[in-house]
């Protein structure tokens, strides 16, 4: 008997370990998918062109959003595409992307750093508004345009 509960715990344990971690995938733009790991909390962006779906911020994935990589052929950050990925640390944009859009990491509170690459034209409206603890935000002499509040309450910059 003792060891029928045995397995039995064992495996409700590893049935509960597998309901936790979860992958996400979905379509972020017309040619660009995404899948994200729950467990480890790595977004992985494929494909080319425009990004022009917000999915990825909708609640529960946004919530285990730690990194992204980013394909080379991405063009553009669509508005509100992070909005709320709070633990969001770092990432680091190819020079194929030349606009962020408004909203695009609004409160990404644990985001620390973040390099725009060679091509970001223009940071739209609130982009990084609230992110309160970024320290750091590199960008290249292409930049044009910074919208209004862009960095807006990003108090840890210096």
């Amino acid at each position: 008997m003792k060891r029928i509960v045995f397995i039995a715990t064992i495996l409700l344990l590893s049935q509960t370990a597998l309901l936790h971690a979860t992958t996400y995938s979905g379509t972020c733009g017309p040619e660009l998918t995404y899948t994200l790991d729950s467990e480890t909390g790595h977004l992985v962006i494929e494909g080319r062109g425009a990004m022009t779906s917000d999915e990825i911020s909708n609640y529960p994935k946004r919530d285990y959003v730690k990194t992204i990589s980013f394909p080379a052929g991405l063009a553009s950050i669509c508005a509100n595409a992070f909005h709320g990925c709070y633990n969001l640390q770092s990432f680091v944009l190819p020079d194929s992307v030349i606009s962020i859009g408004a909203y695009a990491f609004q409160e990404c509170s644990k985001l620390t750093y973040c390099d725009l690459g060679k091509g970001v034209k223009s940071i739209g409206d609130q982009a990084f508004i609230f992110c309160s603890t970024l320290r750091k935000v590199r960008w290249s002499d292409c930049l044009e345009s910074i919208g209004s509040m862009a960095f807006y309450n990003c108090s840890q910059l210096g």
